[in-house]
């Protein structure tokens, strides 16, 4: 193979006469001889190399395509079924989009980007989404430090409140409200909404006959009308009347101070940052001891059974009329983009058959668990906690695709 390669040149077969005589000529014929022995063994290890290297490179090839094929199968499979909810998508995109836009109200999503340029944050997940979950509040507003801080050397973390401290519920009521893509205004009432205590809770961290000032310099003062119009106002007569009237006028409403009967006028605008703020205040803090409360007695023991909240419902119509009247600036995206409704004895039945299975779990068989939970999605499918043990018990049986595709369409209704 090598004379061939060498076009019928034989190294070996060289002798001292073919080349000189003399012992000089002998001398340099061997050491010719050996160089060349020496790059013919070089390039027969080099060939060997390349062949194994060659090899090697197949065999990832074919790796390379068993995986993208199993790839674009799982492709398929995912734009088949997000093709069933396109439109919802579409909508989706676009408040995603919003949130890392170039708005007036983009300035938090611009910095949490940068503030959060030294973390990982996992592929799809918007930064907003990622902040939230891993409680980087710096990353949806810059001063987010400060407004804790303050909120810390008010006792806020030292109040009990339903299931933590008050300081918890602020800072989640905040990160809703951001995920929701609220504008800062609307997000910094979030943090504050009972700093001057309200007609629902007397636990007030800052004087508002003396401390407006301080709370306008921290946070606006467009964010501060916001939270001492709220912690002013009767929030029982507020939502009484939005939704007894199923609307908000267009001159908004004249209401008067829970203590001092002063007047204040609540702008249409105004009602419905009130109404979404209501929404994520009432979504981060209910379950059923609070409903219990509200509706028989306030000897009723605490926590209660752990049910979760009725109230969705309201939270439905309310939503809705934010939308329909109040000119919001960023729709929540939930309930159908504040489009959907939902009957209260519906809701109820849903509740009922999702705690059966949950203070039931050992005495039902697989079956008729999956059975309840799916008839709770069907009655409420907006809510996502019978999703959960219904992922749950599929991956309990082996049945990872139908765990993992649940979220794509839950229900008849929720299409």
């Amino acid at each position: 193979g090598i004379n061939a390669e060498y076009g019928g040149f034989n190294p070996t077969s060289m002798s001292a006469h073919d080349s000189d005589e003399s012992g000089n000529g002998c001398q340099h014929c061997h050491l010719l001889r050996n160089q060349l022995q020496t790059l013919v063994n070089s390039t027969v290890v080099d060939a060997a190399n390349a062949q194994d290297e060659i090899d090697r490179l197949k065999l990832e090839v074919e790796q390379l395509h068993t995986q993208l094929a199993q790839q674009g199968e799982l492709l398929r499979q995912s734009f088949a079924l997000k093709a069933q909810v396109a439109s919802t998508d579409v909508q989706e995109d676009a408040f995603f989009e919003t949130l890392l836009s170039e708005d007036d109200h983009a300035a938090s999503f611009r910095m949490a980007q940068g503030a959060l340029s030294n973390h990982r944050v996992p592929e799809g997940i918007p930064p907003v989404i990622h902040a939230v979950v891993t409680e980087n509040w710096d990353a949806l507003d810059h001063k987010a430090g400060a407004m804790l801080e303050l909120l810390q050397e008010r006792g806020a973390g030292e109040i009990w409140h339903k299931h933590g401290n008050f300081l918890a519920h602020l800072r989640g009521v905040f990160g809703i409200l951001h995920a929701w893509g609220q504008p800062r205004d609307v997000c910094r009432l979030g943090m504050f909404h009972s700093v001057y205590s309200n007609s629902f809770v007397a636990m007030g961290l800052l004087d508002p006959t003396k401390e407006r000032g301080t709370l306008q310099q921290l946070i606006g003062t467009q964010a501060e009308s916001l939270v001492y119009k709220f912690c002013s106002i009767d929030r029982d007569d507020f939502e009484r009347r939005v939704l007894t009237d199923k609307s908000v006028p267009a001159s908004g409403y004249l209401l008067h101070h829970i203590h001092t009967r002063e007047p204040i006028r609540v702008t249409m605008h105004e009602a419905g940052v009130f109404l979404v703020h209501t929404a994520a205040d009432y979504l981060e803090q209910f379950f059923a001891w609070q409903d219990t409360l509200n509706s028989s007695s306030s000897k009723v023991l605490w926590p209660g059974d752990g049910q979760p909240l009725r109230r969705v419902h309201l939270i439905a119509e309310m939503l809705w009329i934010a939308r329909d009247c109040c000119h919001l600036e960023v729709l929540p995206p939930l309930l159908n983009w504040c489009t959907a409704t939902l009957d209260e004895s519906e809701e109820s039945s849903a509740v009922d058959a999702y705690w059966t299975v949950v203070t039931h779990d050992a005495e039902l068989t697989p079956d008729h668990k999956l059975e309840l939970l799916t008839r709770a999605s069907a009655l409420n499918p907006h809510v996502g906690e019978p999703l959960v043990l219904r992922a749950q018990l599929h991956a309990q049986q082996g049945r990872w695709a139908e765990a993992c595709l649940l979220y794509t369409s839950p229900s008849p209704r929720d299409s």
